[in-house]
């Protein structure tokens, strides 16, 4: 996973591949998967990120990469939208 900032496209934060190993007697249409992540806040600029997630199959190492985007704002701002 990495998280950029947009306006810059620096990397904010970055994980290591985590391999997970999944071994099925039988074949499967859907695989899910939960990861969790905790946004480093306290140490990111108010702007806006996009986290990235990628995915490698171990036996063909295809890759795939999904992102999600979202605006970090100072939690003065919203204390002021809130009242």
């Amino acid at each position: 996973m990495e998280l950029h900032q947009v306006s810059d496209r620096s990397i904010a934060d970055q994980t290591d591949w985590n391999r997970q190993q999944t071994r099925r007697a039988y074949p499967v249409d859907d695989n899910y998967l939960l990861i969790r992540y905790t946004i480093p806040a306290e140490d990111l600029a108010s702007a806006l990120y996009v986290l990235k997630v990628r995915f490698r199959e171990p036996g063909t190492k295809r890759e795939t990469e999904t992102g999600i985007q979202f605006q970090l704002v100072p939690r003065r701002a919203i204390a002021v939208q809130g009242t």
